[in-house]
């Protein structure tokens, strides 16, 4: 009896690491795909990001703080008409 309820409470012990280990996984997992999705929509930086209605603040590693006033609308704007060009003809003199 006393050896039925040791493979019992093994068998507890295992499925709760199981239960854990699937759990972090799956948090990381997610993490990696939000940063991911932060990263190609260009919100992502190193550090902390706060934000509000009218302000952004990036914070990197480095303690460098950048304070954003923009609007998403005038953030997300762009720069370049649609007939200028990025590459310029090289002329040699």
């Amino acid at each position: 009896m006393v050896i039925l309820k040791l493979i019992f409470f093994i068998f507890v012990a295992g499925l709760f690491a199981l239960v854990f280990i699937a759990y972090s996984f799956f948090r990381r997992l997610r993490e990696s795909a939000k940063r991911m999705q932060d990263q190609m929509n260009g919100r992502y930086t190193s550090g902390t990001r706060t934000s509000s209605s009218t302000r952004q603040t990036y914070s990197n590693k480095k303690g460098e703080t950048v304070v954003d006033h923009r609007t998403s609308a005038e953030a997300n704007h762009k720069i370049f008409s649609k007939d200028e060009g990025e590459y310029v003809d090289f002329k040699e003199e």
